[in-house]
């Protein structure tokens, strides 16, 4: 792979603007120019690969690809392995992934509910398969899509996820995927030859789902969906009061597998929210709802199962690993 990032750091003006929308930039007084390179090749892993820094910039320096390009550099110089010791574990799970389960695809749409949402979610997501297959004959995949593993710059392995999930696709004839969680839509959408659209699209296409009534509402906005805001504008139509966007939380935390390295950052994110309660707060991220509830922000609802009009479900901060690999078999 061709990597680009020292021609794309030479843009930079050094106006700080990155910096100030950091908090890992400005732990460290960074921002990403040649006289850094150095220092930024050694923090790879202390990024939280948000893209807030990218938001920011006048030059529109993609700080996030700049990490990632780093992180493969850094990973093909290690015999193919991450640059940091620590995520073994997720590597085995997720470069092909343990728990896949794709018995219930068949021709046409399906639902790909990624990893994170049936691990947090698990009685959430059982009823959500249940109601599409009655209802509309659309089968759930539970699997991951490759995103942990190239955040860990392991790309040959991301690749051939990616790949496996195509093959799979193409056995059983499933031509669009209805993506539960943004990170896989972000994740896949350009990776994949088929039609990919979010949950919240599909639930209006089918003319189902219900209007939110609660007043005063905050949504946390997932990192991926925060350039484009493509989720966000489909689910705010089902909110008949317009939520209030928290807009100075650069991430949940999880971004980026940097909470090993930067820990007290990470917990900084939740304490900007903790100060915040001035109301009910949502998001539409399996991953930050469950992060955050893990990090005492209080209530963190998760947007889809009101919508569909089931009871709430608290995220499973305790058995989320065991829900995860249970999905197997569902």
């Amino acid at each position: 792979m061709k990597m680009n990032y020292e021609n794309d750091i030479k843009e930079c003006i050094q106006c700080g603007s990155c910096t100030a929308h950091c908090d890992f930039l400005q732990k460290y007084g960074l921002y990403y120019s040649p006289e850094n390179l150095a220092q930024l090749k050694k923090l790879a892993f202390h990024c939280f690969l948000c893209g807030e820094c990218t938001r920011h910039c006048p030059k529109g320096i993609d700080g996030k690809k700049i990490m990632q390009e780093i992180r493969i550099e850094q990973a093909d110089q290690n015999k193919g392995q991450p640059a940091v010791r620590g995520f073994e574990g997720m590597l085995a799970e997720k470069a092909d992934y343990l728990y896949k389960n794709y018995r219930h695809a068949g021709k046409g749409s399906a639902l790909f509910m990624g990893c994170n949402f049936p691990a947090y979610f698990p009685h959430t997501a059982r009823k959500i398969s249940a109601l599409y297959k009655e209802v509309y004959d659309i089968g759930t995949i539970y699997e991951c899509c490759g995103k942990p593993v190239m955040e860990l710059g392991v790309k040959k392995a991301a690749d051939h996820s990616v790949e496996s999930i195509r093959k799979r696709l193409q056995e059983r004839g499933v031509t669009e995927l209805i993506m539960v969680c943004p990170n896989c839509y972000s994740y896949l959408k350009d990776r994949l030859d088929i039609r990919i659209v979010t949950i919240y699209e599909k639930i209006k296409e089918l003319g189902a789902g219900k209007m939110l009534e609660a007043k005063g509402v905050r949504i946390f906005q997932p990192c991926p969906d925060r350039t484009g805001g493509e989720w966000l504008t489909q689910l705010q139509g089902f909110f008949r009061h317009q939520p209030k966007l928290i807009e100075d939380v650069q991430c949940c935390g999880l971004g980026g597998c940097a909470k090993a390295a930067e820990p007290d950052i990470a917990a900084g994110f939740a304490k900007k929210i903790q100060k915040q309660n001035e109301g009910p707060l949502y998001t539409y991220c399996a991953s930050c709802a469950g992060n955050l509830s893990k990090n005492n922000c209080g209530h963190i609802r998760h947007v889809l199962p009101e919508i569909l009009g089931f009871q709430e479900e608290e995220a499973d901060i305790w058995n989320n690993g065991k829900n995860r690999k249970e999905s197997k078999n569902w």
